[in-house]
């Protein structure tokens, strides 16, 4: 009795990995067909965004926050006072980045297309060729991640601004959004799936 209610419990935990999974890698429905390729949809309108914090940069006074698995680009203050964001097409298999030079932010899609930013704002896109991707990405080689004495710093969900003074919470996410960091669901869900089979295999032992 006790093995079945255990491998109950468990399988509603692997349910809700899959469920919070699929969840995480979904993109808004309101926001499909929104984007081109080369132009991305801009909006104001702040949700929870419930998925992984994938990259982020600092960019002159622009925090640029990457939800890769949404097609999200949020833009923050430095003081984490929320501007607007942007839905992007980023491709089909890949992965997206940030990258800085000098005062501008390039947001290179999974493929070999780059947006660029200034100030929050989106200024054009460009492609490139499969062999000048290495080069070109080496030509974006600025601090991403700093302004001065000021470090950006992903903690759990949250971003934290370091300095001499401490460290301060910027950008706010709950403490629970934190499964969605890494591959926390997958590991879960997997041990999950691991016990059940080694408890249905001494069941039928006894």
């Amino acid at each position: 009795m006790v093995i079945r209610v255990v491998i109950v419990f468990l399988s509603l935990i692997i349910l809700a990995c899959i469920v919070l999974g699929g969840i995480s890698h979904c993109t808004p429905l309101f926001r499909h067909n929104t984007a081109s390729s080369s132009t991305p949809y801009f909006f104001n309108s702040l949700s929870p965004h419930l998925g992984e914090i994938t990259d982020y940069a600092v960019c002159e006074n622009v925090i640029y926050i990457l939800f890769e698995h949404k097609n999200i680009l949020d833009c923050y203050g430095l003081d984490g006072s929320y501007m607007h964001s942007y839905f992007i097409d980023l491709g089909g298999k890949g992965k997206a980045e940030l990258y800085v030079n000098n005062s501008r932010l390039f947001l290179k899609s999974r493929k070999t297309t780059f947006y660029v930013f200034e100030k929050g704002l989106f200024l054009e896109s460009y492609d490139i060729s499969t062999t000048d991707l290495y080069s070109e990405i080496q030509r974006l080689n600025g601090e991403k991640r700093a302004i001065g004495n000021n470090k950006y710093l992903l903690r759990g969900a949250s971003i934290y601004c370091e300095n001499e003074e401490g460290m301060l919470i910027v950008v706010s996410r709950p403490v629970w959004m934190t499964i969605f960091q890494g591959p926390g669901i997958l590991i879960v869900g997997a041990i999950c799936f691991l016990t059940i089979c080694m408890l249905i295999r001494y069941k039928r032992s006894i």
